[in-house]
């Protein structure tokens, strides 16, 4: 691709299905979220009733709980939409616009922990939609072509993504200090290439056969990174502050797919200088907005319920 030009054929925003894409991206974002607020909601509740029972407040009650469930049940929801969205566009124009996901996280929060959300809220929230405007406007992303990748090019893909996860999390035990950060950028690149094995795999579903489904590679994969992204992400939530670890994973995930993206199925950006420019500043107000978002009191207040049940947990009920 040669300097300030896309591809003629699947701009990304020029047709129905790009746009349909970058729709349900932001409502797989925001039904997530809701899911993983009602899944905090029935733990508290669970925790709030053993407490008051003089009770054990073992994790294990939860799955009692019908809240908990609900939200399990939501955040799946959350994850199919997101699938769809990838089967519809590009790498480039939904990965971005998971980090929306934050922007959610933060009332949703208040809603568990009943604070107030604060006028800096709305304004790093409104920094991160205009910083992801302002990048998919500037930029342009344009679809590539066949999701039909080889194998090869995947291994190289995979090895570099584990190879990059691992140093950073070497890295977190050398600088403790930024062991949170580090972890969490480890976690984001794991996510990232979970949401390019996905977009694999909804892209080749087409009108294929149950039984052809059942021997693609992409879904174990999925399923797999899934699991070692759930591992890294529970690693950086313990390390430190949650607003380090929340960030980098929110930054570090679409970053790692759409360079996927770009370089596995061919898609594109405009590179004109002029959309260079409005893709920095773009990306530097989403950085910025999901940094103070994710130092909002809200979330912090969530952070100090974990910790304040965590604390009781270690010294049992006869602590209450």
């Amino acid at each position: 691709m040669t300097g300030g030009t896309i591809l003629a054929a699947g701009t990304a925003l020029d047709s129905a299905e790009e746009w349909q894409s970058a729709v349900l991206s932001v409502v797989a974002a925001a039904v997530y979220v809701a899911g993983m607020a009602l899944q905090q909601r029935g733990n508290l509740q669970v925790m709030e009733r053993a407490a008051a029972a003089g009770e054990d407040r073992s994790g294990r009650k939860v799955l009692t709980n019908l809240v908990w469930w609900a939200g399990m049940a939501t955040m799946a929801a959350g994850f199919a939409l997101h699938a769809v969205a990838l089967g519809f566009g590009s790498l480039v124009v939904v990965q971005p616009l998971q980090v929306t996901q934050v922007m959610f996280m933060v009332p949703a929060s208040a809603w568990v922990a009943h604070t107030a959300i604060r006028r800096n809220d709305w304004l790093a929230a409104s920094a991160v939609a205009v910083g992801l405007a302002l990048f998919l406007l500037a930029g342009r992303p344009g679809e590539g072509g066949s999701v039909d990748v080889g194998e090869g090019s995947w291994l190289i893909v995979a090895a570099a993504s584990a190879l990059g996860a691992t140093v950073l999390a070497v890295a977190s035990r050398w600088v403790p200090t930024y062991a949170a950060a580090l972890l969490g950028t480890a976690t984001g690149v794991i996510y990232g290439l979970q949401g390019a094995i996905l977009k694999q795999a909804t892209g080749q579903v087409g009108d294929a056969s149950l039984a052809e489904v059942a021997t693609w590679w992409a879904i174990p994969a999925v399923v797999a990174v899934n699991l070692c992204a759930l591992v890294g992400q529970n690693l950086a939530l313990r390390a430190g502050r949650l607003s380090s670890a929340l960030a980098t994973i929110a930054v570090a995930t679409p970053v790692v797919s759409a360079a996927i993206g770009l370089w596995l199925f061919g898609e594109t950006l405009h590179t004109a200088p002029l959309s260079l420019a409005g893709m920095a500043v773009g990306i530097a107000l989403t950085v910025v907005g999901v940094s103070r978002l994710a130092a909002s009191p809200s979330l912090l207040a969530i952070e100090t319920d974990v910790e304040e049940d965590a604390a009781v947990d270690a010294t049992g009920p006869e602590a209450n």
